[in-house]
């Protein structure tokens, strides 16, 4: 078999010596790995608690619901500063520091939100608590990079999906039920509980993926000492950053602000009926999750990742159709299917692609694509739904997905697929 285009392989550093595996990894799929595959589902159960005492605990302020919304805008905001400087700072100061300095972050903005008396005091306290949150994420995707080969990637970071969405399905359950027994205050006290058990597990139990040593010889060997951006003007990265974006734009805007509006202005669907659907989709993108990995580790990226955008662009058409509570089963069921092979396709992508010595870099400037999509994702359906009406915004976003499904088929890259013969990731 011919060997693949250039364009159609991870990048390599001219002058940088090539490894399969760095000197600091570990086995994903090893005991090592199981602290922070639980500290993802610590993470995942205490954010999940926050997302229900969130918007509830700022509308018992008596403000508008337009500053209710804003506490939600000001996290995505904080998000879109502090991925990519965390990205950089980890490939100059190592990944652990940036990790658990996140969470710290994050765990006293909770601590204090539990003592907060106004609106402005619980913004401010959950604008910094994302900041920590940002550094957390994007640190520790970061570190299950280093962690893993191309021939294990796909299972690996499904592995740590499904730990952290499993404990964010778990956590507005247990968070409802602190609220009831002790009060709505309490679940901050919670997640910052959660918090110090992931810092113990950090600080003890997981192995810094990118100590100074590899860092300095890195940079002996040619790697760059300064910013350079000319990694993302690489046809494969400019494919998968808009997926990534697409991706983003209908998981935050066509489904998760557009589709309980109109569930509940046009069908008649109560808050508890579309909190079941959200749960629902949830939980389809769950049970998809790890079978996906699996089969991106086996046969290839590329294939998995346009049918799963093809899979949320159907979504999008099903939910612009619906008109019996039947038909929204079947949409939002379809939305989980396509979303779990989608955001978990476009991830192992964008890391496959990052060079060895500048990944923490690429994966938080990655991440502003996702950002940006979930900022202006809400804000473009939104608008298209007000001018329009909500079928032409689900439409819009569908075709935009069949859009993005094209160009991955066309020009995206295949980076992974150990049956293979040939490939550039197949064990030797």
């Amino acid at each position: 078999m011919s060997p693949e285009p250039q364009d159609q392989l991870p990048p390599q550093n001219a002058g940088a010596p090539t490894r399969r595996e760095p000197p600091s990894a570990f086995n994903a799929f090893s005991w090592e790995a199981l602290p922070l595959f639980v500290s993802f589902f610590l993470w995942g159960l205490g954010t999940g608690a926050q997302h229900l005492a969130r918007p509830l605990f700022a509308a018992s302020f008596g403000v508008p619901v337009f500053l209710v919304t804003l506490i939600i805008a000001g996290n995505a905001m904080a998000h879109l500063i502090s991925d990519p400087l965390t990205g950089i700072l980890t490939d100059r100061w190592g990944r652990k520091p940036l990790v658990i300095g996140g969470n710290i972050i994050r765990g006293f903005s909770m601590l204090l939100q539990f003592f907060s008396r106004n609106y402005y005091e619980f913004f401010i306290l959950e604008f910094i608590g994302g900041i920590g949150g940002a550094m957390f994420v994007t640190g520790s995707a970061i570190i299950m990079a280093d962690a893993t080969l191309p021939q294990n990637r796909g299972r690996a970071m499904a592995v740590r999906s499904t730990a952290l969405r499993t404990g964010m399905i778990i956590g507005p359950a247990l968070g409802g039920v602190i609220s009831i027994l002790v009060g709505l205050r309490a679940i901050f006290l919670f997640n910052a509980a959660t918090k110090v058990a992931v810092h113990f597990l950090l600080v003890y139990l997981v192995r810094e993926t990118n100590p100074e040593a590899t860092r300095k010889s890195r940079q002996s060997a040619g790697g760059p000492s300064t910013l350079d951006l000319s990694m993302f003007l690489r046809k494969p990265v400019l494919v998968i950053a808009l997926v990534t974006f697409g991706i983003s734009a209908m998981t935050t805007g066509a489904f998760g602000a557009l589709f309980p509006v109109h569930a509940e202005e046009n069908l008649g669907l109560s808050a508890g009926d579309i909190g079941n659907m959200l749960s629902l989709a949830a939980i389809v993108g769950l049970i998809v999750t790890f079978p996906n990995g699996f089969l991106m580790d086996r046969f290839g990226r590329k294939g998995f990742l346009v049918v799963g955008l093809l899979i949320l662009g159907a979504s999008a058409y099903l939910l612009s159709q619906i008109s019996t509570f039947q038909a929204v089963i079947i949409a939002v069921m379809v939305f989980g299917w396509g979303q779990g092979m989608g955001m978990g396709g476009s991830e192992v992508v964008a890391i496959d692609l990052a060079p060895e010595d500048r990944r923490g870099t690429f994966l938080g400037i990655w991440n502003l694509f996702r950002n940006v999509g979930g900022i202006i994702g809400p804000l473009l359906v939104g608008f298209i739904a007000q001018i329009y009406g909500f079928q032409t915004a689900f439409l819009s976003t569908g075709a935009f997905l069949v859009i993005c499904a094209v160009m991955m088929g066309a020009f995206g890259p295949e980076t992974g697929g150990s049956w293979r013969p040939g490939t550039r990731t197949n064990p030797t």
